[in-house]
Order: structure tokens, then sequence, then C-alpha cells
């Protein structure tokens, strides 16, 4: 005889998703993206107040900040796939190179403070959504 026992074994809830790591990473790879994008803009639109040795990389910016906001969507998206500490790892470090987009692209001109602050609020959002990422909130 088969014996079937009275109680099923419990079943555990399922883990919750870090969602919030999640939208964070999203925001600070669109806004590294953007960043780039605008950096590049800034150069084209005020080449006089470009230095001279930054003239033949000008569209180095859109490349850095095309490929740093998209292995920030990666990450986030290993972190939406519970993978949480590598993708956590990668937006963090991802995210901290975008220094560049502060002290490397600095044109004198007054836009070049929204490439700044685009650039440090990708910083931030990158920084808190990778922490959040590693400890699954």
């Amino acid at each position: 005889m088969i014996h079937t026992p009275e109680y099923t074994p419990p079943i555990l809830p399922p883990k919750p998703k870090a969602t919030k790591a999640f939208a964070l990473s999203i925001v600070s790879g669109i806004l590294t993206i953007l960043a780039g994008v605008a950096a590049t803009v800034l150069t084209f639109f005020y080449p006089a107040f470009v230095p001279a040795w930054l003239m033949p990389y000008r569209l180095l910016g859109l490349g850095i900040g095309l490929i740093l906001g998209i292995i920030i969507l990666l990450g986030a998206f290993l972190i939406w796939h519970d993978s949480l500490g590598f993708g956590g790892a990668i937006v963090f470090l991802a995210s901290m190179a975008n220094l560049y987009l502060i002290v490397l692209w600095w044109v004198p001109v007054i836009f070049s403070y929204v490439v700044m602050v685009l650039g440090l609020l990708a910083i931030i959002f990158g920084f808190i959504g990778g922490i959040m990422g590693v400890f699954g909130k």
C-alpha cells in the first residue's frame, strides 16, 4: 500500500523582487545615456569652448555614455532576474565610471551644468540602486 501524508508540506511564498533597486538602476542607465548624448551635443554646439586636445574625441562622450548606460541597464535586468549580487555590483561599478561626465567633459558654458547634473544624478541613483540590489531590497 502507498502511504500518502495527511498534510502536504508547506509551500514557501515566493521571494520578493528587488523592485526599488531595479527602478533606480533603470533610471541611472537612462540618465547615463542622456548625459553622454548631452555632453556630445554640447561639444558640437560650442566648439570654440572645447579644448584643443578634446576636439578629435568629441564623439567619445556619446560612445562611453551608451556603453555605460547599456551596462547599467543589463545590470538592472540581472537584479530583476534574481542575480542580486552580480547585477548590483555591475550597476554600482558602471555608475561610478560616470565620473567622466563630471570631470572630463567640462566645457565652460552654462549648459555644461546640465551634463554635470545628469552625470551626478546617474551616479547617485546607480550607487543607491547597486547597493540595494546587492542586499535585495
